[in-house]
């Protein structure tokens, strides 16, 4: 869930120790867990955020975030 009712700081640690065992079992990115939660995150369901950047998931297609000149 996005709440606990745990101390920030024992949120902090457990957060730090799943990182760590993602990172031992080959997990590149920076932060997987945050990239999981906006992939399951409702409120705008055609556009998801990946590790290849803003993601149109009806077409597959890389969104800009910038407009183009």
């Amino acid at each position: 869930g996005l709440l606990s009712e745990a101390p920030v700081t024992e949120v902090a640690a457990g957060m730090d120790e799943l990182v760590r065992a993602a990172r031992e079992l080959g997990c590149a990115l920076r932060d997987p867990f945050m990239t999981l939660s906006f992939l399951a995150l409702p409120p705008i369901p055609e556009l998801k955020i990946s590790d290849k950047g803003l993601v149109n998931i009806q077409s597959f297609d890389v969104v800009p975030l910038f407009a183009r000149d």
